[in-house]
């Protein structure tokens, strides 16, 4: 049997095919075909020899873009795998991105802390393509060599991001940089009303330990935002590595959970807890703090006079992608005009612009 070499776009001769895909003199797909698998449409013939689609190397059955009504298509069906916080994304957005760029499939997974993140990621039973999570995390995993780097320039919207300077003073600008999303702080919401409090009270995150509140404390159920105002209310930096002054902070932690000062450990149910007045304090992010704002007009909000925690939630490519350039699409997508506001409203990230909105009857 003759077994010419025929481009799979064109289904020219190798001589002289004009539209290469790859962009070489040789044929597209380089693969043998016996002639019967041009001139027959018997799918059963198709199925019998398992013959592949010479574009992405699909079986004939899964074909969905077929080019001449035979068994070849452009690649379809492809998965890509997404990580990211809960409550952190649209779902009219991935709907957008899949309806944008047919033959995509977006598997959305959430979790709720970067520890969680990092153990789901490194157990490698999913191959996710791309990942969102907090720098300090993102840091870890380019150390230790998980990160891919990225083609800034297949990405034309990320060039419309201001705010990558700033992530550029907390971590190193490569060509593994991640992309900034959202941009958060640490800080207190408390109800007004529910134990009415003084300014000076929630002016200082000691009010986490005054057992005046008990039973009455919302905690971050995350390590790092647990501890950061253990640490600053002993005087030491939230970024302290030193091994006894960490200890200090799990001693103050351990202590108020044994003296029942707090309710209950939380993350994406504090909105939740606080817009019910569950509690009189929570420690928590900014956004989850507007979003209990914007429906309960009893509460409020403080950023301690000691400081805080600012960080930048950023996606990134992890070693386990299988198809880069997909994720390549999926980000600039994010970095849209119209997608990049629609996710800031529905986050309500920028509290600053919630309460000036509110204070100006908006």
């Amino acid at each position: 049997m003759h077994f010419p070499r025929f481009c799979s776009f064109c289904r020219s001769a190798h001589s002289s095919c004009r539209k290469c895909l790859s962009g070489e003199e040789a044929c597209c797909s380089q693969i043998n075909f016996p002639l019967e698998f041009y001139s027959s449409r018997k799918e059963s013939y198709y199925e019998k020899k398992n013959f592949l689609c010479p574009l992405n190397f699909c079986s004939g059955s899964q074909c969905t873009h077929c080019l001449w009504g035979i068994f070849l298509c452009e690649k379809s069906g492809q998965t890509l795998t997404v990580l990211n916080y809960g409550k952190y994304i649209d779902e009219s957005v991935v709907k957008q991105f899949e309806k944008k760029k047919p033959g995509i499939t977006v598997k959305y997974e959430e979790y709720e802390s970067p520890e969680e993140m990092y153990t789901k990621y490194k157990a490698g039973s999913i191959n996710y393509d791309v990942i969102c999570s907090s720098e300090y995390m993102v840091e870890r995993l380019i150390n230790e060599g998980e990160v891919l780097e990225e083609d800034y320039d297949a990405m034309d919207n990320y060039k419309k991001i201001w705010i990558q300077r700033s992530l550029i003073c907390l971590l190193p600008m490569t060509r593994i940089t991640p992309i900034p999303f959202h941009i958060f702080t640490g800080l207190l919401a408390f109800s007004t009303t529910k134990q009415p409090l003084m300014p000076k009270t929630v002016s200082s995150w000691n009010c986490l330990w005054d057992p005046t509140y008990e039973d009455e404390i919302i905690m971050e159920n995350s390590v790092r935002d647990t501890f950061a105002p253990a640490l600053i209310s002993k005087g030491y930096s939230l970024n302290d590595t030193d091994e006894n002054h960490l200890r200090e902070a799990l001693d103050i932690l351990k202590s108020k959970k044994d003296d029942k000062i707090v309710y209950a450990y939380y993350v994406d149910e504090t909105a939740d807890a606080m817009i019910g007045e569950e509690a009189s304090i929570a420690l928590c992010y900014s956004g989850e703090a507007a979003l209990a704002m914007a429906e309960n007009d009893n509460l409020d909000y403080s950023v301690p006079t000691e400081g805080s925690n600012l960080w930048i939630d950023s996606w990134f490519i992890p070693k386990s992608c299988t198809n880069q350039t997909n994720a390549l699409k999926f980000l600039n997508f994010l970095c849209k005009d119209d997608i990049a506001e629609k996710e800031f409203r529905i986050c309500a990230v920028c509290l600053s612009d919630y309460i000036c909105g509110r204070k100006s009857g908006r």
